[in-house]
């Protein structure tokens, strides 16, 4: 992910942003954004929202975009359905937590060991599964929907126990494990049993970042955090770009420890 000032455009590039724009987006597909000038195309790319800084824009887009295609795209969350979001405090969970209720859901449960800081927001109830099982603790909860941000089979098991017989399970993650055939075997059964002989209905899915889509969500998680129901979490600590910082940002990521979305800055 990305945030900045427009600085350039391609001379055969169409759009409507101008040099000197300030901007939000996924850079996925030019290679990344770890540099004090990123390449990056211009449809992934919208106006930074007026009242968050630039550290905060550039811990949004692929994790809001993921929240909101997972609720919306996937989950097809309608007016007055109840949501449990596993994985309340991770950089995807804490955005779909804000984004849930403000898009409709009539009750909001969340997983996650930070209680305090996921019912801060907006989750009405939250189960510590350092403390609780989830499965006894949210059996037949009769949930619409369950997104799963985290993954393991153990959340698939929650999933069915805590679904309504006709409610969708989302994962963005699968079971996951090292053996990449019996990963994609288990989603292509759940999804293909879910299709063929109905009931719970399963997806996994990876985030859409082709155009139409992603105009059109971004423009949609712009408004929502301009409307000030969907703020990012970042963490505390912040990384400038040198080497030494660039090292201590991944050694954070690969420790799973972090809170709230790591952000690297060009100083």
């Amino acid at each position: 992910d990305v945030s900045g000032v427009v600085e350039a455009i391609g001379p055969d590039t169409v759009t409507a942003l101008a040099v000197g724009d300030e901007v939000y987006g996924d850079a996925i597909a030019t290679k990344g954004a770890f540099g004090e000038y990123a390449i990056v195309q211009a449809n992934v790319l919208a106006k930074k929202p007026s009242n968050i800084s630039m550290v905060e824009a550039a811990a949004l887009p692929l994790a809001g975009l993921t929240a909101l295609q997972g609720l919306t795209t996937q989950g097809q969350l309608q007016q007055g359905q109840k949501i449990l979001v596993i994985g309340g405090s991770g950089g995807v969970g804490s955005l779909a937590v804000q984004m849930a209720k403000t898009l409709g859901a009539s009750e909001v449960y969340a997983t996650g060991s930070e209680v305090k800081s996921i019912k801060d927001l907006g989750a009405d109830v939250v189960v510590n599964y350092k403390e609780e099982n989830l499965i006894e603790a949210l059996k037949g909860k009769e949930f619409d929907l369950v997104f799963d941000t985290i993954g393991g089979y153990e959340h698939w098991e929650l999933g069915q126990a805590s679904l309504k017989p006709t409610g969708t399970f989302i994962t963005i993650a699968g079971d996951g494990g090292s053996n990449i055939v019996t990963f994609f075997a288990s989603i292509l059964w759940r999804t293909l049993y879910s299709k063929l002989f109905g009931g719970q209905r399963y997806s996994f899915f990876l985030t859409d970042t082709s155009s139409p889509a992603v105009e059109k969500d971004m423009k949609k998680l712009t408004e929502l955090v301009e409307a000030g129901t969907v703020k990012p979490v970042v963490a505390e600590k912040q990384y400038e770009l040198t080497t030494e910082g660039i090292h201590e940002l991944i050694k954070a990521s690969k420790s799973h420890r972090a809170k709230g979305k790591l952000v690297l800055k060009v100083v």
